[in-house]
């Protein structure tokens, strides 16, 4: 048995893995109801269970992919395809892991969710069927098969989605199955267009057959379903946030250079030997109910670093010992990583994400916890950071780390599922934080009379305005209009500082935008 494999062999089955106490704590305190926790626990336990392949993967990324699918609300049945978990050999951490794979069915759900979409499918598109554009419109015309047999037999010539919206638009996307191909080809490294057409020519022997383990090869037409729908939906289609979210975590499969697909034969279920489970994750106890705020709040002698703030990365050090978000590269982090105790991390954007200096934290520093919501898990999992360091925060609820803060995540409206926090700090007097970045706006969110604010005043609206209004006229880009509808404006911020601080608060704008140039 090679080095790889005798690895391998040594990570206990998921099976036992799940209902390790460490394990069930962190899907109770994530999902917040047993029945729904028991049916979790049962249905991953049996997708992963017809999976050979699949029961040999790190136990705590098939559970992050899994939490993942259920904040989604997805099924994991492979009979049901709305997600996989994909067996993924990573070469640089010797290592076979699950990843998420969004399915076809599952972007239908999605989509369908948002109460937009009146109609939404995709289909093949068999042999006689597509009769060409319309010359006045340029609308692609088809003819369907009726008898599901004659068709069924008939093979397969393009792709075919549309949606149709509440208010009655339209919208139909038609590729031949030769663009798809070509596509495929293009942006898939696990595909290759000669290695599709030796498979089906049977010209691939057995002992090579695991070359061809990507979906790709598997089954062309569902990933050309998907394919279909991702074009059509992010070109003209309505993006909820769910939707946004599982399309970034579906992407880390073809974007990650450092892995492929499993490439060789991993230990069989019955070499595997059962060892320890992890490690456990302390229990983080939750208040009842927020404590009342004091009426006079103390001047701050919080200690805050900021590391950084802006595209360029962000980081945030509190206390020494608490780091909010980390898109810096680890050398920003040199002076400081030795005394963290935890990281809070906000959303999946490089800026604010960075998966090697995350990794990094996590060798260094096995006892260093790393809190996220559930939009985070896998993502964080992926990065390298073992599930025993992860605590799995649920929005609006007080979580407390003995003798370190209080900490409290409210989900905020960005481009993907995003968070702020609010930290409390429990030596005498206790003080109060809170912090937001990349934010539309802050509706709903409260946080009076806390002792320093980290919010984000990215452009001041007349600003900006000025800026897209001559932009136009030049013929320039203008990603000014994202921003807008992505972050936090400076009067947004002072109107929400005003209802929210005292006499004694203070504030520090981040995330402040500066042109290129500028």
């Amino acid at each position: 048995m090679t080095t790889s494999n005798q690895q391998l062999a040594q990570k206990p089955k998921f099976s036992v893995m799940i209902t390790t106490q460490s394990y069930q704590n962190l899907i109770n305190n994530t999902l917040r109801d047993p029945d729904r926790a028991r049916s979790f626990t049962a249905s991953i336990t049996s997708a992963v269970a017809v999976n050979p392949a699949l029961q040999e993967c790190d136990a705590g990324t098939i559970l992050a992919g899994a939490l993942l699918g259920e904040s989604l609300k997805l099924s994991p049945s492979p009979q049901l395809g709305q997600y996989y978990l994909v067996p993924f050999n990573n070469k640089r951490q010797q290592t076979v892991t699950a990843q998420f794979v969004l399915g076809y069915k599952g972007y239908i759900q999605l989509a369908l969710r948002s109460g937009q979409y009146k109609d939404l499918d995709v289909m093949v598109i068999k042999q006689g069927e597509y009769m060409g554009k319309d010359p006045e419109t340029g609308k692609a015309r088809f003819k369907f098969i009726e008898d599901d047999d004659v068709r069924d037999a008939l093979p397969t010539v393009g792709y075919m989605a549309f949606f149709e919206y509440l208010n009655g638009f339209r919208k139909v996307l038609y590729w031949s199955k030769e663009k798809m191909m070509t596509h495929a080809d293009t942006y898939s490294p696990a595909f290759s267009r000669k290695g599709y057409e030796d498979l089906l020519s049977g010209k691939v022997p057995q002992s090579e057959m695991w070359k061809y383990s990507s979906f790709w090869y598997k089954n062309f037409d569902d990933m050309a379903r998907k394919t279909m729908l991702r074009q059509l939906i992010s070109r003209w289609g309505v993006m909820s946030v769910d939707m946004q979210t599982a399309l970034e975590h579906d992407d880390t499969i073809t974007h990650d250079n450092d892995g492929q697909f499993i490439a060789e034969r991993v230990a069989s279920a019955k070499d595997v030997r059962l060892e320890a489970a992890a490690q456990p994750v302390p229990q983080i106890e939750q208040p009842q109910a927020e404590q009342a705020v004091e009426a006079q709040t103390a001047a701050c002698e919080m200690d805050c670093k900021i590391i950084s703030t802006g595209s360029q990365g962000n980081a945030v050090l509190i206390q020494n010992t608490i780091l909010i978000d980390c898109g810096v590269p680890f050398s920003r982090l040199t002076d400081d990583y030795k005394n963290l105790k935890l990281v809070l991390l906000t959303h999946s954007h490089g800026d604010h994400f960075n998966p090697s200096t995350l990794r990094r934290l996590a060798r260094e520093r096995p006892t260093l916890r790393f809190a996220c919501c559930v939009w985070l898990c896998a993502a964080l999992v992926n990065a390298g950071v073992k599930m025993s360091q992860i605590d799995v925060i649920r929005t609006e609820r007080w979580y407390n780390y003995k003798n370190l803060c209080r900490i409290k995540a409210q989900e905020t409206k960005h481009d993907v599922q995003n968070c702020c926090w609010h930290i409390e700090l429990p030596q005498p007097p206790v003080e109060r934080l809170f912090y937001a970045t990349d934010a539309n706006n802050l509706n709903g969110i409260t946080a009076k009379g806390y002792n320093l604010y980290l919010v984000e005043a990215n452009y001041t609206e007349a600003d900006i305005k000025d800026r897209i209004a001559e932009k136009k006229i030049n013929g320039e880009f203008v990603y000014e209009k994202r921003v807008m509808h992505e972050h936090l404006s400076k009067e947004k911020a002072d109107d929400w500082l005003y209802q929210n601080m005292t006499a004694h608060s203070e504030y520090i704008y981040m995330h402040c935008h500066q042109e290129k140039d500028n």
